[in-house]
């Protein structure tokens, strides 16, 4: 190429011309058009990776969207699935189009969690995560009286019963009875406020709750129940925090305080204002004995022996664990001195499934009942959706619904 050509103007070429070969401003001149050289072909390259990456996402999109519903029920797998007609305006979703494109394989798409299958009585082990993993809970007195506070609050006004609570510094474990089907409206409030009230005391920007849904996992067995509760009460443990769950200084639950323990929480002077009515000046929450003691057969003694030697176990395997790979426990001092503006560093599974039930350890039979419940009811969930895209608003949806009977006013199948 000719240092008269290329990607500069016609008074920079001309200017080119006339300047000695080696002078300073010909340099300059040739800097900026090898610069402007590889500005464009750079230019060229992104363009054409951009061009690839969307074809690339054209040819996968119908193969995932075929294997999402077949995601691991029997794990609760498969975040969404793909609803084939698109909605009805009438209820707030977008326009359906043509009946000639309706069912074709270039109809509009639309994406939908799987639905949960919620019913009254059920027992649940409820988790969530802050942020990215900031130690935004890490232990202190505000940060656990503002989570007991609301925990109260938010049972007392949905009549939801709270069996264990562990809130770590990274994330929150809730073993809840939902006697009357209100476990969404629990959830919002307790998280919502629990959020505000944090970011008044840590004085944080921005979310405090992982963009990711609330894990809700509905414990199915007796077995299931005792496992999970036990499991929540050794989280510290068995994060290498402290050796002993009793030795954790935040919020906690012990297997000796299930059905008897009653917390008794004065209002925190963050966030909640003292001339609300909503927020009294005291309130209590009783640490409710679940319905899986009675369904074992067991005294409530009996009960909190079990969940105390399942703990003991977990424990044991825990520091088993913390020796075996030569670390040391963080220590409750150290703990408690978290920084909430840093992260947790300590390498986790990638999540691939979001389990939806849990039977306990060697039940096979329970399991395979479990996940044909669950895969009937997101059948009928799905057949009575699309009824509901092609305008048919009589067409029942199956016990169990939610969102769709509260938000909707859907008709419930009995």
């Amino acid at each position: 190429m000719s240092i008269t050509t290329g990607p500069l103007s016609s008074a920079a070429r001309k200017r080119l011309r006339s300047e000695p070969r080696g002078s300073m401003a010909m340099c300059r001149l040739l800097c900026c058009r090898d610069y402007c050289l590889r500005s464009r072909a750079r230019r060229a390259r992104l363009q054409e990776q951009r061009a690839g990456e969307v074809a690339r996402r054209a040819r996968s999109r119908d193969v995932r969207d075929a294997l999402t519903d077949r995601a691991s029920i029997s794990a609760g797998g498969g975040r969404h699935v793909v609803a084939r007609h698109p909605a009805d305006p009438r209820c707030g979703f977008p326009r359906i189009p043509s009946l000639e494109h309706r069912h074709t394989s270039c109809a509009p798409r639309i994406r939908m969690t799987q639905p949960r299958l919620l019913e009254p009585g059920a027992i649940y082990l409820v988790t969530r995560r802050t942020l990215r993993r900031h130690h935004l809970f890490a232990p202190d007195p505000r940060i656990d009286r503002i989570f007991r506070y609301v925990l109260a609050i938010a049972a007392q006004r949905t009549g939801v019963r709270v069996h264990a609570a562990v809130l770590m510094s990274t994330h929150e474990h809730l073993v809840v009875s939902d006697p009357d089907g209100r476990l969404p409206v629990f959830l919002h409030y307790l998280h919502r406020h629990v959020a505000l009230a944090t970011k008044a005391v840590r004085r944080w920007e921005g979310a405090v709750w992982d963009h990711e849904s609330t894990s809700i996992v509905e414990l199915r067995t007796p077995h299931a129940v005792v496992e999970k509760i036990a499991y929540a009460i050794a989280n510290p443990v068995a994060a290498a925090l402290v050796p002993r769950a009793k030795d954790w200084p935040g919020v906690t639950t012990r297997p000796r305080e299930i059905g008897t323990a009653t917390w008794r929480i004065a209002r925190p002077p963050e966030y909640f204002a003292a001339n609300d009515e909503k927020w009294p000046p005291h309130v209590e929450l009783r640490l409710e004995m679940p319905r899986a003691a009675r369904d074992l057969h067991l005294q409530d003694d009996d009960f909190r022996e079990l969940v105390a030697t399942e703990v003991a176990s977990l424990e044991s395997a825990a520091r088993a664990n913390v020796r075996a790979d030569q670390r040391t426990f963080v220590g409750a001092d150290r703990c408690a001195k978290l920084s909430p503006f840093r992260r947790a560093r300590s390498w986790e599974p990638i999540r691939d499934t979001n389990p939806t039930f849990a039977v306990g350890r060697a039940n096979d039979d329970a399991r395979r009942e479990s996940a044909a419940r669950v895969r009937a009811f997101r059948t009928a969930y799905r057949q009575a959706f699309e009824s509901w895209h092609r305008g048919l608003r009589e067409a029942p949806f199956p016990a169990g619904t939610w969102l769709m009977r509260e938000r909707y006013a859907a008709p419930i199948a009995a």
